[in-house]
């Protein structure tokens, strides 16, 4: 059965007899007998080459599944050794501490396994890197400085009172 890569062979065979071809990949190395004359290679060679990229390939594809089949011996052996069935101790999760406080807290790394959300911060600093610095830490700051702002805009820019005439 012709695959692509033999038909390719075969054209390239047609156009240059005496070409220097792999036949894993179809991939053309030498056009003329002199560009492979020093590598000693008989006929039979030449027109049964395999380049050294598919015969690495090749031993890969061999180590791989010689791998495969050793891990799959081993499993097996495992299985077979563990009597077939394999006992899970029972997950168990930590008593909840009572005398800490309720509040759930994240990413302080207490060693007791609690998590904390609040952090204090200064003004402007912040415990993410780079971007721009935090400028108000609450929402009540930052509405009242919204607020603050609006009323010296809204005072700068009041129409006056028109003067009765």
């Amino acid at each position: 059965m012709s695959t692509p890569v033999h038909a390719d062979v075969a054209t390239i065979r047609a156009r240059y007899p005496e070409a220097l071809v792999c036949i894993g990949c179809g991939r053309l190395l030498a056009t003329c007998r002199e560009s492979y004359a020093k590598s000693n290679l008989t006929e039979e060679a030449r027109l049964a080459y395999v380049c050294a990229e598919c015969r690495q390939d090749g031993g890969e594809a061999a180590r791989t599944l010689a791998a495969r089949q050793a891990n799959m011996r081993a499993a097996r052996a495992a299985k077979k050794g563990a009597g077939g069935a394999r006992k899970r101790a029972p997950v168990s999760l930590p008593a909840p501490d009572v005398s800490r406080p309720s509040r759930t807290r994240m990413n302080t790394g207490d060693s007791r396994g609690v998590f904390v959300t609040v952090q204090s911060r200064r003004r402007g600093s912040t415990t993410r890197r780079g971007g721009r610095p935090i400028r108000y830490l609450t929402d009540e700051e930052r509405q009242r400085a919204n607020r603050e702002r609006a009323r010296t805009f809204r005072a700068r820019h009041r129409h006056p009172d028109p003067v009765p005439a």
